[in-house]
């Protein structure tokens, strides 16, 4: 059976938090990420288990600590991002001569900041997501940067850039592991926000099929830069 469907057939009610995607959540919901078990969640939670004991939301502090111990993050940091009103993207693009998304990809490949809203499960997920692939995400918003500039950051985006959107957001991954069984893993942050929503069943995810066994979770990153949309 495809595991994305088991998972759905095996999800439990939905959290009692109404699904305000991309928006703040609150306090009293965290601990329910405790029941939470996608596809490769294991995989995911391997490198983040001080944050998902935590009694609350993490902070950027916390990020950052967890950035820290990645030598391939140590560069990179969290930034605390509040929501953006029409002024203030008006302002940025007048500060910078960017959009919104040319700013934040900006960020990210020149400046190494990655903005992150705390109690904001969208920004929750696609920090594990960080913390897990940083090789892969890298890779990802270069690209994505790349291809930005190369149409002045104007008009509709390439196709090349709606695949890496499409994979950042819902990508899935397949893989063969050392015993030689198949397995999944949720790549996207966007996807996995839907699934804790239990909004996710009638979503076609963007899958990467990886070609050679994986051993760990570095060889799995290392094997996710080699097939992404270019």
């Amino acid at each position: 059976m495809n595991l994305i469907k088991e998972f759905v057939l095996k999800s439990a009610e939905k959290p009692s938090l109404e699904a305000y995607r991309a928006t703040y959540s609150t306090y009293s919901h965290w601990r329910e990420i405790c029941a939470f078990d996608p596809p490769g969640w294991s995989v995911l939670s391997e490198k983040a288990q001080s944050l998902l004991l935590s009694k609350s939301f993490p902070g950027v502090e916390a990020w950052n600590h967890a950035l820290d111990s990645c030598e391939v993050t140590k560069k990179f940091y969290f930034r605390k991002q509040e929501y953006l009103g029409q002024r203030k993207r008006r302002a940025l693009k007048k500060k910078y001569g960017l959009s919104p998304l040319g700013f934040y990809l900006k960020s990210i490949v020149v400046d190494q900041c990655i903005w992150h809203r705390e109690q904001n499960w969208h920004d929750f997920f696609n920090g594990l997501i960080w913390l897990s692939f940083p090789l892969s995400k890298k890779l990802l918003h270069q690209r994505a940067w790349e291809s930005y500039l190369g149409r002045s950051g104007l008009g509709n985006r390439s196709a090349g850039e709606d695949e890496l959107t499409r994979f950042d957001e819902g990508g899935i991954v397949e893989y063969e592991d050392a015993v030689g069984d198949t397995q999944q893993l949720i790549f996207g942050h966007g996807l996995l926000e839907s699934m804790f929503y239990k909004q996710h069943y009638d979503t076609r995810p963007f899958r990467l099929q990886l070609n050679s066994p994986v051993l760990d979770v570095s060889d799995l990153d290392a094997a996710i830069r080699t097939v992404l949309p270019c």
